[in-house]
């Protein structure tokens, strides 16, 4: 068990130092920014622009929807973005063949690539889905 922890920090460490890591967070912050300002507009155009009236209550609602419906069709995409390069990129930089020539079984390889793979995507979503509810309670004021 401490082997598949063993590959799963080293594939992790690998993944978040990635450019290809950088770019897909990049990539969902978009995803995520562009229904976020498209609900705003919508939300300000059928508010009154009174000074002190607060925004209706069904913008957190939108917002929580939008947020669940991305993260429902992204983070897959997200997930196999990483995963395809967990095997592949280990073979063409020529490690592959020494890691499993080491004793370490390849159940555990794999399942620690999975580990940490799915970590990332975890990692991904946490740092775009806060930045979300957070601009989105910014623009509540």
């Amino acid at each position: 068990m401490a082997d598949i922890f063993t590959v799963a920090s080293r594939e992790f460490s690998d993944i978040v130092r990635s450019k290809r890591f950088i770019i897909l967070i990049i990539i969902f912050g978009l995803v995520m920014i562009i229904p976020m300002a498209t609900i705003y507009v919508q939300v300000i155009h059928t508010a009154p622009n009174l000074p002190g009236v607060p925004m209706p209550g069904g913008f957190l609602g939108m917002m929580a929807f939008m947020l669940s419906s991305t993260l429902s069709t992204f983070a897959p995409v997200m997930g196999l973005a990483l995963g395809c390069d967990a095997i592949s990129g280990d073979r063409e930089k020529g490690t592959l063949k020494i890691i499993l020539a080491q004793p370490v079984y390849r159940d555990t390889v794999i399942n620690g690539k999975f580990l940490a793979a799915t970590s990332a995507v975890s990692l991904a979503v946490l740092i775009t889905s806060l930045a979300s509810i957070g601009a989105s309670t910014i623009m509540l004021e």
